[in-house]
């Protein structure tokens, strides 16, 4: 009998202890390494203290007037420049940027770029979230898009305070418009010396726009890439994610973190460089700031050069096409003889000119490749001086 009854009271320990241990989930995701879990609510409400404390491991917090607190990345390789690494895609909130970067969720959909001579490219926190804070420009050729600056007021309401802004020529990114869908669009980006050209042959669109409370980038009319590109558009939907990380693109769905960002002027990055620091410290970050040790070698840069070189020649014999070809359409249109010749004239200067303005071109970025180089060389030498022997 007490056998019996030791038997039960062991069945019942052993049936409890199963109601109360609940197994741990091994497939969930451990929340990334600086994740401010008191800042941050069940859907990712939080305020701008998460990006500092979010990005520090990707760069570096400088305090630059008159934006206050703004973040340098660093390791993004030779001339990297944003809207540069990724792809776009179509979605219900208009054109959508698709970052390879880690850091790409908060960076290319909050807050501005800017351009500063002693720290290269740096970004300006910001609280509203949009598919890309990015205008446009399009031609029979060509496509481009650039960094909205800082100080461009936005509102929820009604959208840019200032209505049409200036760009900065050196903030455009321009492809051929046949290239415009493809993965791998990096590839095709045109070197920044061609841009003041590239700018004379397209047109500005800055068609962000606000509805319902919710930010659109309408940017170059999606049946106008259609025929550039030759592809079927499919237009894709957005989706939050839970967890911060890479954009992904799932069949007909986009997943981006979007939280809600809170203003926080109190708030300040628990580490942070001045200004004149920074010159010295992030100087390289805009030139040359390798991922891997090994790709520490002017090597690469000839690399990229050549890259650069190619697709610099292939757009600026598309200039020349379309020009003859303008020019073609209106001498087919006219009988008389002096008409006739007088284009003609006008061609032959308008292609001199041209060819002219692409020697400028090639030569700037023979230029620069030089200048980029010697300053590598010398960093490698002074980084080599410091290593024990």
């Amino acid at each position: 009998m007490k056998k019996i009854i030791f038997a039960v009271l062991i069945v019942l320990f052993l049936s409890a202890s199963c109601i109360i241990y609940v197994p741990r989930d091994v497939n969930r995701q451990p929340r990334p390494r600086d994740y401010p879990q008191d800042n941050v609510g069940d859907y990712g409400d939080t305020n701008l203290s998460y990006f500092y404390e979010y990005l520090s491991p990707y760069g570096a917090w400088v305090r630059f007037a008159p934006h206050g607190y703004v973040w340098v990345p660093r390791h993004m390789g030779y001339r990297w420049r944003p809207y540069t690494m990724g792809y776009w895609t179509w979605t219900d909130y208009g054109w959508t940027w698709v970052s390879e970067e880690e850091w790409g969720w908060a960076c290319f959909h909050y807050g501005r770029w800017g351009f500063d001579d002693d720290i290269g490219w740096f970004w300006v926190p910001g609280t509203v979230w949009a598919p890309a804070w990015v205008v446009w420009r399009s031609g029979p050729s060509y496509f481009g898009w650039a960094p909205v600056p800082p100080g461009i007021e936005f509102s929820r309401s009604f959208g840019f305070r200032s209505g049409t802004f200036d760009v900065p020529g050196h903030y455009w990114i321009f492809v051929e418009s046949r290239y415009f869908m493809d993965r791998r669009l990096d590839s095709y980006i045109f070197p920044s010396e061609r841009n003041l050209t590239v700018i004379r042959y397209t047109q500005l669109h800055q068609n962000i726009v606000v509805r319902n409370n919710r930010v659109f980038n309408e940017g170059i009319d999606v049946d106008t890439v259609r025929r550039a590109t030759r592809q079927r558009i499919s237009r894709q939907t957005i989706e939050d994610d839970r967890r911060p990380g890479p954009v992904r693109e799932e069949q007909d769905r986009v997943r981006i973190y979007k939280p809600d960002i809170k203003e926080s002027k109190e708030s300040a990055p628990k580490r942070f460089i001045s200004k004149d620091d920074a010159r010295n410290d992030l100087d390289q970050a805009k030139i040359w700031d390798p991922k891997r040790p090994q790709d520490e070698d002017t090597s690469v840069i000839r690399k990229k050069f050549d890259q650069e070189t190619k697709v610099m020649e292939r757009s600026q014999l598309e200039d020349l096409r379309r020009l003859r070809d303008r020019f073609a359409v209106q001498e087919n249109g006219v009988r008389d003889p002096a008409e006739r010749s007088k284009i003609q004239k006008d061609r032959d200067v308008a292609v001199e000119d041209l060819k002219k303005s692409h020697d400028q071109e090639r030569q700037a970025l023979t230029e620069r490749r030089k200048k980029d180089e010697e300053q590598v060389k010398k960093r490698i030498i002074k980084k080599s001086d410091k290593e024990p022997r």
